[in-house]
């Protein structure tokens, strides 16, 4: 999407500031608290991974963050 082409477009390393959110430490909480539990633990941290890139991607398209060159 063109609204995330920065960054792909920074030249140097970078870092995204971005506070932790509710989406965010429900995602943890179920990854943690699952553990082996889960059946097919494979795919559900996977999706777990997925879902958390999707809550980044959420926050960074409303524009509350900052990032950084490094």
């Amino acid at each position: 999407m063109p609204k995330f082409a920065y960054l792909l477009a920074c030249p140097d390393s970078f870092i995204v500031e971005e506070f932790m959110s509710e989406d965010v430490l429900r995602i943890i909480n179920e990854m943690t608290g699952t553990g082996k539990e889960a059946s097919l633990p494979q795919f559900y941290f996977k999706l777990k991974a997925l879902e958390l890139l999707y809550a980044l991607f959420k926050s960074l398209e409303k524009g509350n963050n900052r990032y950084f060159s490094v």
